[in-house]
C-alpha cells in the first residue's frame, strides 16, 4: 500500500480538522504575556502567550499566538474591572485565559481566540 500524497490545502484543512476533533471546546491556558499589540482601528489585541525558559537567558520554552477580537476584549475587561484589575494586560504578566484552538491553513499557525480571563489568578500573580 502507499503512502497518501496531500496537497497543502488538504494537509492543512486536514490539521485543522484534527485540532477541532481534539480539542472541541474552549481551553484554560497560562502563560505570560509578550509582544503585546493593540490594534487602535479595529479595536482587537494581539499577543503571543509564553512559558519562559526556567534558564535565565535561554529562549522561550513555548509560545501561542493569541487574538483578542474587540467584543469579547469588552467582555475581558468588563470582567477584570468587575474583580477590581486596576490594570490593563501588559508584557510581562501572568494570566490565565480561556478561548478556542484554532488553526489558520494560510500562515500555518495555531491561535488562541481568547473569549475570557481569570482576573483572581492574574490578581493572584501579581501580588
Amino acid at each position: 500500500m502507499s503512502t497518501p500524497t496531500y496537497t497543502v490545502a488538504e494537509l492543512t484543512r486536514r490539521i485543522g480538522y484534527a485540532l477541532e476533533d481534539a480539542f472541541p471546546d474552549d481551553v484554560w491556558v497560562t502563560g505570560e504575556i509578550s509582544g503585546l499589540n493593540r490594534n487602535a482601528r479595529g479595536g482587537h489585541v494581539y499577543f503571543d502567550l509564553v512559558e519562559p525558559n526556567d534558564e535565565a537567558g535561554q529562549p522561550t520554552a513555548a509560545l501561542v499566538s493569541v487574538a483578542l477580537f474587540r467584543m469579547n476584549k469588552d467582555v475581558v475587561n468588563r470582567t477584570m474591572k468587575r474583580a477590581g484589575f486596576g490594570m490593563r494586560i501588559d508584557n510581562g504578566v501572568q494570566v490565565r485565559i480561556r478561548g478556542a484552538l484554532t488553526y489558520n491553513e494560510r500562515s500555518g499557525r495555531i491561535q488562541i481566540r481568547m473569549t475570557g480571563i481569570d482576573p483572581a489568578f492574574t490578581l493572584g500573580r501579581l501580588a
